[in-house]
């Protein structure tokens, strides 16, 4: 194109009424409205449960065996149908009849301390293959197993959000868990390592990699295969199928194919033989699931060109495993024992009975606890196993929700863990240029986990698998050419690391591309693939785990500003093709602007959508400025958020959480952000307080403050202290120990006990007081008393709730007994409470002073140089925004991109902060 038609369309571009920054942010408010902070979740559970756990179990349910004395007839097994169906509310230890007016939610599992599950039920069909005739049997509605639910998923859509990451956890046993996103290298892909190349595909069986070394007598390279066997010439291969010479790279590979197809078809096979001794024949099966001897030509292609390098470090070369990899490898483990116990318990049966019905054999071999265990001991203990043959158990993948505060709910909503903490390899903790969009470079642990836990950025999302059979079925129709492939030459398309078709030339492989992508914006397929044209060749991604990030696709959006103001709305705009997903590694072929201001726009194909959606969501909630400040000030200070305490929730009296801590009288930040203001989002987690900042007369002591006693007397900084006192068991619940000479405790102790042995709800329980009292016989007859005490659990008692039923385990068949008491007190601050004031101060409470001890002054300037000099251009930005906000009367919303300190100077001008 002309310099001239290139300025032309340069004109028209800045001639168009782009949308505003203000505009940017409500399309990104609409998504966090509508999606939420744990969206990624949510989908991939939704994936899980509706094709990945039905596809798992038709696999595994089809195998056949001979049965007989002499084995003359055949068993053979099959799924017909699976359904899940809708949730229910599942009590493990103790057997308890749940009304049909309790609806399964979230808040009912917690107050009963029951798990939020759904039933799986099989219909399986056997056939009995004997010599003259064959049997058939049906047996419909068999129980499988009981699966978690996720709060907020389509098993679970009638859940009642109180906040925007107040879903995507499961409930076990009334407690909350979580699943931690983690890290593993890419998988279905030609990765090329030094003189290594691999294409590992996670369910195949077989582990082998090929190999370039040097021929010592012709200093030569070749190729060879590499398995714990041995190595095997890559040419014998080549030569028992008949590959074509010019398609073998290298040259003495080239040469040796051509050397032993000379030989005779048995001594190809007895070389073979020698390092596959499992194998009857030479087949391309052995490497690949559903590929053609293609695969293996462009394997030693890459490798001898040094193509498609592997970077260990590159986040396009990395993927994610969310909850449905993360349960299937659960289910994956469990099911296998469950299907090896069935099939030899029904073989068993049959051998046994051989004129009997199998619907009595099968229903005694299909255990339906192996599953469920699986499910409850994996998300209890958090220990998991990895998916494949040579599954290792891994630490720490579910945890028990944080539920200290909004910040910490919503840091672990948000975390990836990402590598070993436990090795002290620098280049997986480091910011690179590749995270940016995709992983926050702030938000991070401190210690041996710098850099191991990262979290998502904001409006990241991770994609889910996609069948590729699509992707091919396009190709076909297209009359693409998918059989006469020639490795080496150009305009290949690659699906999941496997070469499909061949492209005719450049225009037809740039149509092909544009054509997908088209296709992928309008909804044809799935918004999370990715399509890379780049070194002559398309590289198509279906595979799930990929971290995703919307950008505005200026194509689309120019021609819609063109004809009319667009939507603001993110999901309208993801329809119409204006947004679009996309990953790192097809970013790389793309030129993005940073905003619609940029000179030369029209070169650029996609715009970010907004400058902020590059950092976390606790960092563009809880730091405005923070582009001021130096990096690790900013990770200090969205770990001390995740230490402050929110404001009282609507829902606290159905948490029941064993304790928890509310600001009464918060406030919202005078100087608070974009972020913080959306709906959904915490209104407070601390005061807007007047600091006299002095740098001398510290009391002898470092990073302490002095509070005013009648900000104190007023209620400042007052918290709901909220505990909960739960107790299980068979024991006897009864105030009879008050009266009884065997009692451990004072009768006055019993006070605030009815005859129920359960405390009156409004009596305030002190320390000493009993609040539960119980008793219980031993062997000999003999009583003895068990009451507890409150302890920690001393307050006003607000909820008593008691269920009764007969044990599953341990003494099956005792009545026992479930209660939960919950209490509550008021917290007044004391001194050695921390306190700290976003990034710059972290200090404690050292003494109160009334009013006439405190320091005044007459004067409402600062000299900000008292600051500390680590973060003084922010504190001074955050303080002036502040100070001005409080004289106008409304909070003032900034972030990075919302570099709004003029104006904030010009208002401390007017109101006397500052005298210039």
């Amino acid at each position: 194109m002309k310099d001239s038609q290139l300025s032309n369309i340069s004109v028209f571009m800045d001639l168009v009424n782009w949308p505003t920054e203000e505009e940017c942010w409500e399309i990104c408010e609409t998504m966090l409205i509508q999606q939420g902070a744990t969206h990624q979740q949510k989908v991939s559970y939704n994936a899980f449960i509706t094709r990945e756990l039905h596809n798992v179990i038709y696999q595994l349910f089809a195998f056949e065996n001979k049965v007989g004395l002499d084995l003359s007839s055949t068993f053979k097994v099959s799924c017909k149908n699976v359904v899940v169906k809708k949730c229910i509310l599942l009590n493990n230890d103790i057997e308890t009849i749940t009304p049909d007016n309790i609806e399964p939610n979230a808040s009912n599992a917690r107050i009963l301390r029951s798990s939020l599950v759904s039933p799986v039920y099989l219909t399986l069909s056997f056939e009995m293959h004997n010599a003259d005739k064959v049997e058939k049997e049906e047996i419909q509605n068999m129980l499988l197993c009981y699966v978690p639910v996720m709060v907020g998923s389509i098993m679970n859509n009638k859940h009642t959000k109180y906040n925007i990451c107040d879903d995507g956890y499961f409930i076990l046993g009334g407690n909350e868990k979580c699943i931690i996103a983690q890290e593993r290298k890419i998988d279905r892909e030609v990765l090329v390592t030094g003189n290594k190349c691999v294409f590992k595909d996670p369910l195949f069986e077989y582990t082998w990699h090929l190999e370039l070394k040097k021929d010592t007598s012709t200093s030569k390279n070749m190729i060879e295969i590499v398995t714990k066997h041995g190595t095997c010439d890559v040419a014998v291969v080549f030569a028992a199928l008949g590959v074509q010479e010019k398609e073998i790279f290298p040259v003495l590979t080239k040469t040796q194919t051509i050397l032993w197809k000379e030989r005779s078809p048995q001594e190809r096979l007895h070389y073979y033989k020698s390092i596959f001794p499992e194998k009857e024949d030479i087949s391309i099966k052995h490497f690949f699931n559903n590929c053609s001897v293609k695969q293996l030509l462009y394997m030693t292609y890459c490798l001898s060109m040094k193509k498609n390098n592997f970077c260990r470090d590159h986040i396009g070369f990395k993927r994610v495993e969310n909850v449905s990899e993360l349960l299937i490898a659960v289910l994956q483990k469990s099911l296998n024992r469950v299907v090896q116990s069935f099939k030899k318990r029904i073989i068993n049966y049959i051998n046994r009975n051989p004129g009997k019905k199998m619907i009595k054999g099968v229903t005694r071999a299909l255990d339906s606890r192996v599953c469920t265990e699986a499910f409850f001991y994996s998300l209890s203990t958090g220990n998991w196993p990895s998916r494949g043959r040579n599954s290792k158990i891994r630490t720490g993948v579910a945890q028990s929700r944080s539920n200290y505060n909004f910040s910490s709910i919503l840091s672990q909503a948000r975390r990836i863990h990402t590598g070993d903490e436990k090795r002290s390899i620098i280049d997986q903790r480091e910011v690179r240029g590749e995270h940016f969009g995709y992983l926050a470079p702030y938000d991070t642990a401190e210690g041996k986990s710098c850099g191991i836990n990262k979290h998502f950025a904001t409006l990241t999302t991770v994609s889910i698998e996609f069948d590729d059979n699509v992707i091919e079925k396009y190709l076909e129709d297209k009359n693409i050419n998918t059989y006469n492939i020639t490795i080496g030459e150009p305009y290949l398309i690659i699906v999941n690391g496997c070469v499909r078709a061949q492209a005719k030339d450049a225009e037809h492989l740039v149509f092909i591309a544009k054509e997908l992508r088209q296709y992928r914006r309008v909804g044809i397929i799935d918004k999370g693939v990715s399509i890379l044209l780049q070194r002559k060749s398309i590289n198509i991604r279906t595979d799930s785990g990929r971290i995703l990030r919307p950008l505005f696709v200026l194509e689309n959006l120019y021609a819609e500003v063109r004809s009319r103001k667009p939507s603001l709305v993110f999901e309208d705009l993801l329809q119409q093709g204006i947004i679009e997903y996309i990953d790192a590694r097809e970013e790389d072929s793309l030129l993005v602007a940073p905003d619609f201001q940029v000179p030369h726009l029209y070169e650029c194909t996609h715009a970010e959508l907004h400058k902020t959606l590059s950092l976390s969501m606790n960092t563009n909630t809880q730091a405005p400025f923070c582009n001021h400040n130096q990096g690790p000030r900013v990770t200090y200070q969205n770990a001390m958020a995740k230490q402050s305490q929110s404001e009282i929730p609507q829902n606290y009296r159905d948490l029941l959480y064993t304790r928890s801590h509310y600001i009464y009288y918060g406030q919202k930040p005078l100087a608070s952000t974009k972020l913080g203001s959306v709906p959904g989002m915490p209104a407070a987690s601390g005061l807007n307080a007047i600091v006299a900042i002095m740098p001398f007369l510290g009391y002898n002591q470092e990073d302490s403050i002095v509070v005013n006693q009648a900000f104190l007397d007023r209620g400042g900084y007052r918290t709901l202290d909220v505990k909960t006192f739960s107790y299980s068991g068979s024991e006897q619940i009864s105030k009879r120990p008050a009266k009884e000479p065997w009692k451990r405790s004072e009768t006055t102790k019993f006070k605030n006990i009815d005859d129920d042995g359960l405390p009156t709800p409004g009596n305030y329980l002190h320390k000493d007081d009993i609040i539960l009292s119980k008793y219980e016989e031993d062997e000999d007859a003999v009583l003895h008393d068990t009451s507890v005490k409150a302890k920690d659990k001393h307050g006003i008692v607000e909820r008593v709730i008691v269920g009764h039923g007969r044990r599953r385990r341990k003494g099956e068949g005792e009545e026992s007994a479930k209660i939960n008491i919950m209490t509550y007190e008021m917290r007044v601050p004391e001194i050695g409470d921390k306190f700290a004031v976003r990034i710059i101060f972290f200090n404690t409470f050292q003494i109160p002073f009334s009013n006439q001890t405190l320091v005044t002054t007459c004067t409402k300037r600062c000299n900000f140089y008292d600051f500390s000099r680590r973060g003084l251009t922010f504190h001074r930005s955050r303080a002036q925004q502040g100070d001005a906000a409080g004289y106008h009367h409304e909070p003032s919303c900034n972030s990075y991109a919302h570099d709004n300190r003029t104006f904030t100077g010009m208002l401390c001008v007017e109101t006397g902060l500052l005298q210039w």
